[in-house]
C-alpha cells in the first residue's frame, strides 16, 4: 500500500519540479560583508541668498545658516543610519565637518545640523563678528541607511575613502537660495 502512494507521489513531484519556471533577474553587484545598505550621496549648493543670521553680533551663538528641505533625512536614518558631511574647499579639497579653518586670531566653523526632512548648514567665526558667505558653497552629505553588521567611522573618513568604501560615483545636485 505505501509502494503504491508513494510511486505516484514521486513522480508528481518530479513532473512539478521538471516544469517548474524560475525567473531570475540580473544578479547584483557584489556587497560587502556584514553590509546590507542603502546609500544616497547628495551635494548641495548653498548660493549666498540662502544664508540667514541668527543672533546678535558679538553673541556667542551669532552666525548664519541655511536651511534645505532634505526628504530621505527620515526617523529611520536619525536613528539608525549614519550621515557624514564634507565642506568643499574652492580649489576642489574637502574637510570632514565640522571643518574648522583657523585665521589671525579666530577660528571659522563650517558644520550641519539634521532634522526629520532638513538639513542646516552652518557657518560661525570664535570671534562672534561671522559674515555671511559672499559666494556660494558646497557641501556633500553621505546617508547610509538599512541593516548592517559592521560599518567604519565615518567621521574619521576622508570623502575619497567614503566614496570607494561605498562605490559612489554619482551625487544628486540639491541648489539652496
Amino acid at each position: 500500500m505505501k509502494k503504491q502512494f508513494i510511486l505516484p507521489l514521486i513522480t508528481f513531484v518530479a513532473v512539478l519540479t521538471a516544469c517548474t519556471r524560475v525567473e531570475r533577474g540580473v544578479p547584483g553587484p557584489p556587497g560587502r560583508d556584514g553590509l546590507n545598505a542603502n546609500v544616497w550621496a547628495y551635494i548641495f549648493e548653498v548660493l549666498p541668498s540662502a544664508w540667514n543670521q541668527a543672533g546678535i553680533p558679538g553673541d556667542p551663538d551669532f552666525g548664519f545658516f541655511a536651511l534645505a528641505g532634505f526628504p530621505d533625512l527620515t526617523d529611520n536614518v536619525l536613528s539608525n543610519g549614519a550621515v557624514s558631511g564634507y565642506y568643499i574647499l574652492n580649489d576642489g579639497g574637502q574637510l570632514p565637518m565640522p571643518a574648522i579653518f583657523y585665521n589671525n586670531g579666530y577660528q571659522t566653523n563650517y558644520d550641519y545640523v539634521l532634522y526629520r526632512g532638513e538639513i542646516e548648514f552652518w557657518v560661525r567665526e570664535s570671534d562672534n563678528q561671522t559674515f555671511a558667505p559672499a559666494t556660494n558653497q558646497y557641501y556633500k552629505i553621505v546617508i547610509v541607511t538599512g541593516n548592517f553588521k559592521t560599518l567604519p567611522d565615518l567621521q574619521s573618513m576622508t570623502l575619497e575613502e567614503v566614496e570607494a568604501y561605498f562605490n559612489i560615483t554619482e551625487y544628486q545636485k540639491v541648489r539652496v537660495e
